[in-house]
């Protein structure tokens, strides 16, 4: 149950994760853009998250849905890339 409370967080608060490399972020975002889900799901993996890998996976399997959050998902992964390679 914890599990679900945490996704949930983690999709109200908009939470990506900030991927330690700028181009995994550029990366994970364009890719969520043309094949929706799987930009969260690599961002998920590389960050260790199981919530993010999960929101990745309802993003693949919601047809119209999982497309538009994914690609919400996308630019929120490129700006926040943008914003962890400002601060270094």
């Amino acid at each position: 149950m914890a599990f679900l409370a945490d996704v949930q967080k983690e999709v109200c608060d908009g939470e990506v994760p900030a991927l330690p490399l700028r181009w995994w972020g550029l990366f994970a975002g364009i890719l969520n853009f043309f094949f929706f889900g799987w930009g969260t799901i690599l961002a998920g993996v590389r960050s260790d998250r199981p919530t993010t890998i999960f929101i990745g996976v309802l993003q693949f399997i919601l047809p119209v849905v999982g497309w538009i959050w994914s690609m919400v998902w996308g630019y929120l992964l490129i700006s926040r890339a943008e914003q962890y390679s400002s601060l270094i």
